[in-house]
């Protein structure tokens, strides 16, 4: 999101009664450190969500473009205040803005951040709760391993037999020609 929409949504907020106020320090650990809400918006939206993710291990409230990598998330439609995500019975882990509202919408999600700290804590509570059942480093690592395990496990796929030698080879043609050179054959070569 442009930083000019956040700065007009923040004034917005401001105009409806919210005590809101924009960070001048933005790096990511200030942000993670210090912010009372955090802002993941970024423009042309993305759904890279590694700092949305990091964003809920701080434990605070999250406001995200609902992309299609976030849209299974159990979010908070700021139009509605009600819950989107594949399972609306889980609690919501973010407010979910659309880029087609932005403005309105985050400033709608400022103004009930700001004047419902219950729901500010509740936000940062459940985010950071999914992060830990989902998102972690060790599940990360539980996934990898899954996937390698399972792709090692897999035989290899059957072609036909007019494939080119390029897309059947196994890198040793080389050291099998060298070898043979001199008339030597090596068992670990097959």
């Amino acid at each position: 999101m442009l930083r000019q929409t956040i700065v007009q949504a923040v004034r917005r907020a401001i105009q409806s009664g919210a005590s809101v106020e924009l960070m001048a320090e933005t790096s990511p650990d200030a942000v993670l450190r210090d912010a009372d809400v955090i802002l993941w918006l970024p423009w042309p939206p993305s759904d890279d969500l590694i700092p949305a993710i990091a964003a809920m291990s701080s434990g605070r409230p999250l406001v995200v473009f609902e992309t299609e990598s976030s849209a299974g998330w159990p979010t908070l439609d700021p139009q509605t205040w009600l819950t989107r995500g594949i399972d609306a019975r889980e609690r919501s882990i973010a407010i979910a803005i659309d880029p087609r509202d932005e403005e309105h919408s985050l400033a709608l999600a400022l103004r009930r951040l700001a004047l419902d700290p219950s729901l500010a804590a509740d936000l940062g509570r459940a985010a950071q709760a999914w992060w830990g059942e989902h998102a972690t480093l060790s599940h990360a690592v539980t996934a990898w391993r899954t996937a390698l395990q399972e792709a090692a496990s897999l035989a290899p796929p059957g072609h036909s037999e007019d494939w080119p030698p390029h897309l059947t080879a196994d890198g040793t043609a080389r050291a099998r020609a060298i070898l043979g050179e001199f008339g030597v054959a090596v068992d670990f070569l097959g």
